[in-house]
């Protein structure tokens, strides 16, 4: 089957049969009719060839020759008997489903006619696509998860089991089981301790907390096991609740789980007078928040937090900002109807059938039918909540000349739409219409007989032709809000498929909101600014047309209308957090508690809980047992109390009481010194002042720390606060959100307890701290795990030659380096994916080889296996945020490409804990250590589903060491003749001086000669084309594990740049050059066209093949590469066709042949392979010079 692609694409052959033949063929078919001299009786034999489009189970099953010893009379009885038993043969194997098609015939051919059209495979479609946000909810731990047995017994059997099994539960005397571990900050005790459900993992209990340039080193000591009882943890609870707001000034509002009974506020902070007052409450005011800002959006933003139900108030906005952006006037809005304008379906309702319900806006809000349905109700439809506001704005838009009104619609039932405009009471007469069929009204009942064969862009072009808006001007001019994402998508295309005009999909849950209208009128209005700035013509903008060549020019233009399309997305998904807030999510179970040894110190929650009823704190002095713990507990009268308290300066008044911590006597003036720290309190008008230090002398300060001086002892009030506890319960909601995911990660066992990973029990898997940061986000910023005694270990790596595996934990800034671990993976997943496709498809061609590699190496795919085994749910992908409660940020809004990036991600981790683990063990082979450790996560999680029968694949290993018998024989393509003897002794001798420059040691004569005179000479044949492709993904998974153990210190950006410089097809004809030698280099492309023969021979003729390259001096020549390649060549000897596609590119595919050629003769020896070649991109008289770093050299 054969499809010719349109939009200038090239042809696309889809071969069913391994060798291009069809089952009904003659001439040289299938059939073979015994005896062959045309006389009786007959009998028929069928050779069914191999199928290259669906994978049938079982090794050897094609190609298969059917011979059957039943006779017929006739030719044509035994052929068809064949043909039946040859059906049945291929339905058994799986080739045919059971309505007797191919299997994958009609998916493969939706695929491509998908591509024909233009739009699903658009750079701009993808992009978009990509960028789009879903919702998520991070997993919690075991370790927080509540889980009661059902039954005493029960619980008692977990205890029993030790504490990685024993669940919180309550036994039989009504007592729960938790477990306490201690917490230490930078080294020392705080006294207090995290109350659990379970023990947290032992990789999980050492982690920083804290912004960056202030973390601080957590650790959580060993769990001890304590029964309390449901009231008990009730008290703890609460003296946790009330002690975070002396901390924040109030308004705390952290929610701790149903179970443990604990109002979410107790205290409330009285901003005037500086003090607290007792303010319980169960729920706090204005929770939910208000939608987040879209960043740039100031218009709609400025809406969405002081919206009005006066449509002269939208109206007045949206005027503002078609002036500020200088938009071409007037703008169409174009709205569709059905989900958009109204619930339900208008094709549905029988015109003339309608009552219409009362509204104060003079609006009907809602429709009922006088007929009864099948189902004996009386339907209705409802007018989305805004409507009436947006309607009532656009027409004193339209007054004014900023705005004109239309309606596009694919209904059918032209006549029930415009009942139901007119009974809503939103057409008039200056409204456009365009409905059904093509039949519309500009208020004088026009119409226009035109098809509506292209939907919602036919819809706009017949629109803009009858209200004479020049075709030029269609997509400065319209703006589409509909719910249908195909027919927004449309509109969005450019031309001559679309239109190129700005449009917004709708949620058809809320339908048109005048959010959504002011979002998608600002976005229109940005986007013809951006368009005006990068003098855009409507086809290419300026920078565009400027482009040396058109290679240049189309990737400049794919790379617009890619970031067009994320645009789009997130103006699509701006309020993709509307899902994300209707989530309900259920806290973690967990509390804190203040020690007393290792208990509970319940005299102080007792104590505690009573003053938070009342707020009365005591005095120094007094007889309050709070102030007789606190003088017990200092040595002498100059000692640091024990206790927090409450000061001020002035106490007549009450002006500002401030916390203190550290509080001790000053015994030169009798008065009392402290620590004073801002409370970040939750408010809005006179939060400066609450987070303000205030001075002696009454002036404001608004440091972090200060220490305060000259308080009387009088002004100086106790709280039941310890100042050890201070810090650390300021560092909680950081340090329980941060051991939230370092638990999550801990319990994945390296991915070893993750089925879906493939990885077997004694699998190494991934190093604590990899795994760590490959399921971290950058955006989340989040703080590096530490493992246990990091300083010894730390010490020992010094020690040693190698790193610890998992040293790859931080980037520069402190935090969790995701990026380069996505980088390493993103190279390993090529090769094995190349891999995989060579072995499986013997004699796909190059094209079918990409197509092939692609379906597996595109985001779509790997999101799609990324949500089969759940890695969303396990990757910490929104940064710690203040303002935020623990359940919200579980909560994250990930896009595809995010998803589909923890593959890539843990692929590199396994790779590179692996390769490290094998140096630090003085292994020979890193390489292929590194790369087996994620064929293993490769094959189970990341390849697509095999059919149930279908064995497995055999293991990555085998497949590389069988390429060789899977390489197809050396083939000419068209009537090209045999090669005479010349040609075949000139081979002989490139290929014996091939041998000499790759090294003695490797015989390639004797391992794959045939191979080895194929890639003597640079062609376009199978054999040479699937040569290159392997050589190529190898070199990129290579070069990019070496870069990262050779320049740790890189960020992605850099390694990035590095591999750029040392892979590009131009460094490798150098590298080719510099080896073989020039002559030899001439001869590798005596059969290309004159044209790349002249730029390859001056090219050549400047290689420096006297001293190797360091890294330094590869950067150098890649820059001065880029400059020469800007300037205009002579006439007489052009670097580029008229496409784009540079002359000398042949000389670097010889040389990813010749390593794919190596790779292939070593039987997929990795580490044999790379050390041929190791020496051509790091050459060892230039390590001194490799030592210079990355941001130096630029």
């Amino acid at each position: 089957s054969r499809l010719v692609l349109e939009g200038g694409d090239p042809e696309v052959e889809l071969d069913f049969t391994a060798d291009g033949s069809h089952f009904t063929a003659k001439e040289g078919g299938q059939f073979l009719v015994l005896p062959r001299d045309g006389t009786g009786p007959f009998r028929c034999q069928l050779t069914l060839p191999g199928v290259l489009l669906c994978r049938p189970p079982g090794e050897g099953r094609l190609p298969k020759t059917l011979d059957w010893t039943d006779e017929f009379a006739t030719k044509g009885g035994a052929k068809e008997r064949a043909a039946m038993e040859g059906v049945r043969y291929l339905l058994k194997i799986g080739v045919l489903d059971a309505h007797f098609e191919i299997v994958g015939r009609a998916a493969a051919l939706s695929q491509l006619r998908e591509r024909a059209s233009g739009r699903q495979g658009s750079t701009r479609a993808n992009r978009r696509q990509l960028a789009k946000k879903e919702p998520v909810v991070r997993d919690l731990p075991a370790c927080l998860l509540r889980q009661e047995p059902a039954d005493a017994e029960a619980e008692g059997e977990a205890e029993q089991e030790g504490p990685s099994a024993a669940p919180l539960g309550g036994g039989g005397d009504g007592t729960l089981q938790v477990w306490s571990h201690p917490l230490f900050l930078d080294t020392e005790p705080t006294g207090l301790a995290l109350l659990l459900p379970g023990p947290v993992p032992e990789a999980a209990r050492s982690f920083a907390v804290g912004a960056q340039g202030q973390r601080v080193a957590c650790r959580l000591g060993g769990p001890h096991a304590m029964r309390l009882t449901r009231g008990a943890l009730a008290d703890v609870a609460h003296w946790l609740v009330g002690s975070l707001e002396l901390i924040q000034g109030g308004c705390a509002g952290e929610p701790l789980h149903a179970s443990l009974g604990a109002m979410q506020q107790l205290l409330a902070w009285d901003h005037v007078s500086g003090s607290f007052r007792p303010d319980p409450r169960r729920i706090l005011d204005g929770r939910e928040g208000q939608l987040p800002e879209l960043r740039g959006f100031k218009f709609t933003n400025r809406w969405v937090k002081d919206p009005s139900s006066e449509p002269a108030v939208f109206a007045a906005l949206v005027q503002e900002m078609l002036l500020f952006y200088k938009a071409p006037l007037p703008v169409v809005v174009t709205l569709d109807l059905d989900q958009t304008l109204w619930f339900g379906e208008c094709a549905e309702w029988p015109p003339g059938t309608y009552e219409s319900g009362s509204a104060a806006t003079g609006f009907p809000l809602r429709m009922v039918s006088t007929e009864k349905d099948e189902t004996g109700r009386y339907p209705h439809l409802e007018l989305h909540r805004d409507v009436p506001l947006i309607f009532g704005a656009l027409r004193l838009l339209r007054a004014s000349g900023a705005v004109r009104i239309a309606i596009a619609s694919a209904s059918p039932a032209r006549g029930s739409a415009l009942a139901l405009l007119e009974k809503f009471g939103l057409i008039d007469g200056e409204m456009w219409l365009e409905i059904g069929d093509g039949d519309g009204g500009d208020g004088s009942g026009g119409a226009t007989a035109e098809p509506t064969a292209h939907g919602k862009v036919g819809h706009l072009r017949r629109l803009a032709k009858r209200m004479g808006v020049p075709e030029e001007e269609v997509r400065e001019r319209f703006v589409l809000f509909d719910d249908s994402e195909r027919n927004v998508d449309s509109v969005r295309e450019e031309e001559p498929d679309g239109l190129h005009c700005n449009a917004l999909v709708l949620d058809p849950a809320t339908g048109l909101t005048a959010e959504a209208v002011a979002r998608g009128l600002e976005h229109h209005c940005k986007e013809l600014q951006r368009e005006r700035e990068d003098g855009f013509d409507g086809r290419l903008t300026e920078a565009e047309r400027l482009a040396p060549d058109r290679e240049q020019q189309r990737k400049m233009r794919q790379d617009r209308l890619g970031r067009r399309g994320e645009r789009q997305a997130e103006v699509d998904g701006g309020r993709a957090s509307d899902k994300l807030r209707a989530l309900r999510v259920d806290p973690g179970w967990w509390v804190a508690a203040p020690l007393d040894g290792e208990e509970v110190d319940w005299r102080l929650v007792e104590l505690a809980t009573r003053l938070f009823k009342t707020c009365e704190w005591p005095g120094y002095g007094t007889d309050h047992p709070l102030a007789r713990r606190a003088r017990a507990a200092a040595d002498n009268e100059d000692a640091e109390w024990a206790y927090c308290a409450l000061a001020t300066y002035d106490a007549e008044t009450r002006v500002h009481y401030q916390v203190l911590s550290e509080v001790s006597f000053c015994p030169a003036d009798g008065t009392v010194q402290g620590t004073v720290r801002t409370r970040q309190a939750k408010v809005a008008e006179s939060s400066r002042r609450a987070n303000r230090y205030v001075s002696r002398d009454g002036t404001y300060a608004t440091r972090e720390t200060a220490r305060a001086t000259g308080f009387a002892p009088a002004n100086v009030r106790l709280l039941p606060l310890l100042s050890s506890h201070h810090r650390p319960l300021r560092l909680l909601k950081r340090l329980v959100h941060r051991l939230e995911h370092l638990a999550l990660v801990a319990e994945l066992d390296g991915l070893r307890s993750l089925p879906a990973a493939g990885l077997a029990a004694g699998h190494g898997g991934i190093a604590f701290g990899m795994l760590a940061a490959a399921l971290t986000s950058p955006a989340a910023n989040a703080e590096a795990a530490l493992a246990p005694g990091l300083a010894a270990a730390a010490a020992a790596d010094a020690a040693a030659a190698a790193p610890a595996p998992g040293r790859m934990l931080l980037d520069a800034r402190g935090c969790c380096d995701y990026e380069v671990a996505e980088w390493v993976g993103d190279a390993v997943l090529r090769f094995l994916s190349v891999a995989h496709v060579l072995f499986e498809e013997p004699t796909a061609r190059d094209k079918q080889l990409s197509l092939a590699a692609e379906q597996i190496l595109r985001n779509q795919s790997l999101y799609e296996r990324a949500k089969e085994i759940r890695l969303p749910e396990l990757a910490l992908c929104r940064p710690f945020e203040v303002s935020a409660t623990l359940p919200e940020m579980r909560k994250a809004a990930c896009s595809l490409k995010d998803q589909a990036n923890l593959v890539e991600s843990l692929l590199g981790g396994l790779a590179e804990t692996a390769r490290q683990q094998a140096l630090k063990d003085g292994q020979a082979d890193p390489l292929r250590r590194a790369l087996e450790a994620a064929s293993h996560f490769f094959t189970a999680a990341v390849l697509p589903p095999r059919p149930p029968a279908a064995p497995p694949p055999p293991p990555w290993a085998e497949q590389l060491r069988r390429l060789n018998e899977k390489m197809p024989p050396p083939q000419r393509r068209g009537r090209q003749p045999p090669p005479d003897k010349q040609l075949q002794q000139q081979l002989q001798e490139q290929a014996a001086a091939l041998c000499c420059g790759l090294g003695s040691e490797l015989d390639l004569h004797a391992a794959c000669p045939a191979l080895l005179l194929e890639a003597c000479r640079w062609n376009e044949r199978d054999t040479f084309q699937r040569l290159e492709f392997e050589g190529d993904a190898f070199l990129q998974a290579a070069v990019s594990l070496e870069l990262v153990a050779r320049y740790p210190e890189c960020d992605e950006g850099e390694l990035t740049h590095l591999r750029s410089c040392l892979v590009k097809n131009l460094h490798l004809s150098r590298l080719l050059t510099r080896r073989f030698g020039a002559a030899l280099a001439r001869e590798f492309v005596r059969d290309a066209s004159e044209a790349h023969r002249r730029a390859i021979e001056s090219f050549v003729a400047g290689v420096d093949t006297t001293s190797g390259l360091s890294m330094l001096e590869v950067l150098t020549l890649t820059r001065e590469a880029a400059a020469a390649d800007a300037a205009p060549p002579p006439a007489s000897a052009p670097r580029h066709d008229r496409r784009g596609h540079d002359y000398r590119k042949p000389l670097g595919d010889q040389y990813e042949a010749i390593v794919g050629l190596v790779l292939t003769a070593l039987h997929g020896d990795v580490d044999r392979t790379w050390a041929v070649f190791r020496r051509d991109f790091f050459p060892p008289e230039a390590e001194a010079a490799e030592a210079v770093r990355v941001a130096e050299v630029e």
